[in-house]
C-alpha cells in the first residue's frame, strides 16, 4: 500500500519515483486532486484537469502526494500517458470535465474518447483513467454509491464561475444519479489494496483530508 507524503516534508523525486496522485485544498475551500510524474527529460512535472478545456501542468498549491503500490514498469507507464495527455491538450486545448465518466477511455495517442452517454472526467476521474490506461485500476466503481447531497453541493459551488450551458449540463448528470469519485477518495484510494472499494477509500480518505488540514491550519 503507498503512503502518503506532504511534499513539504518529503518532495516528490521522479527520479526516485514515476509518478503519484496529489491532494490539496483549493484557496476556494474545496478539495482538488491531480498528478506528479517524471518527464520524458527526468523533472518534475504536475497534470491536473482545473475545469471544462482547463488542463495544466503546474501545481502551486501545498500537496499531500502518493503512489500506489503496484509494478514500477506500470507506473513508469501511467507517466508516459501523463505526457502524452498533455502533448495531445497542447495540440487541441480540449478536454471535457463532467461527472459522468462511464464510458469514458483515453487512446494511445492520450487523447479522450467518449462513448455513448458518456460527457468527460473530472479532476478525480482522469487519475483513474490514466493509472487504467497502464493497467492499474485503482477502485472498483460499483461501489461507490450515488449521493445526490453531496453532488448538490458541489453544484453550489460550481454555479460561481461555470458557463451556463456547462452548468446545466453537470445538473442533468447530478439528477440522472452519478457515482461520482471524490478528489479525496481516488488519492486515498493510492494508499489501499487495490483495487480499492469504495468503504475502504472513504475511510483512508477522511485519515487523509484530517491530515492534509491539520498541517495547513
Amino acid at each position: 500500500m503507498g503512503v502518503a507524503e506532504f511534499e513539504t516534508e518529503v518532495p516528490f523525486d521522479p527520479g526516485k519515483v514515476p509518478i503519484a496522485a496529489v491532494l490539496a485544498r483549493t484557496p476556494h475551500g474545496n478539495l482538488h486532486a491531480g498528478l506528479l510524474y517524471r518527464g520524458a527529460e527526468g523533472g518534475r512535472h504536475a497534470l491536473h484537469l482545473g475545469w471544462q478545456d482547463n488542463l495544466q501542468e503546474t501545481w502551486p498549491l501545498a500537496v499531500l502526494w502518493v503512489t500506489p503500490d503496484d509494478e514500477p514498469e506500470l507506473l513508469n507507464l501511467a507517466a508516459s500517458y501523463c505526457r502524452l495527455v498533455w502533448a495531445t491538450f497542447v495540440e487541441t486545448r480540449k478536454f471535457p470535465y463532467a461527472l459522468m465518466d462511464e464510458g469514458v477511455s483515453l487512446d494511445e495517442k492520450g487523447g479522450i474518447v467518449l462513448a455513448d452517454g458518456a460527457h468527460g472526467l473530472t479532476c478525480a476521474t482522469i487519475i483513474i483513467a490514466i493509472f487504467a490506461r497502464a493497467g492499474i485500476e485503482l477502485v472498483v466503481r460499483d461501489t461507490w454509491p450515488i449521493r445526490k447531497d453531496l453532488d448538490h453541493k458541489f453544484l453550489e459551488l460550481a454555479a460561481r464561475f461555470t458557463a451556463s450551458w456547462h452548468l446545466e449540463l453537470l445538473k442533468s448528470e447530478v439528477e440522472a444519479g452519478v457515482k461520482r469519485v471524490h478528489p479525496d477518495e481516488v488519492v486515498a484510494a493510492c494508499t489501499c489494496v487495490l483495487p480499492a472499494e469504495f468503504t475502504q477509500a472513504r475511510s483512508a480518505a477522511d485519515a487523509l483530508v484530517a491530515k492534509l488540514d491539520a498541517a495547513t491550519i
